[in-house]
């Protein structure tokens, strides 16, 4: 089974725009959280976001069991 979570911008920059959260940390922490929480119960976790949402994660890089399209 394969284990899907969205991150969509609609073009906004995740570092600025808080997306309906008091703070942009707050909603991406809340995003970070999420998908950790979803490895703790499942090997395999795909991260589907846009080009603004993946620019955000520079500096990681897709492993095994982590993949970001």
């Amino acid at each position: 089974m394969r284990i899907v979570q969205t991150f969509w911008t609609a073009g906004q920059d995740p570092l600025k725009h808080a997306f309906g959260w008091l703070h942009p940390e707050y909603n991406l922490m809340s995003w970070a959280l999420s998908c950790l929480s979803l490895r703790e119960h499942y090997d395999e976790v795909a991260l589907y976001t846009d080009s603004e949402g993946h620019e955000g994660d520079e500096g990681n890089t897709d492993t095994d069991d982590t993949v970001i399209f």
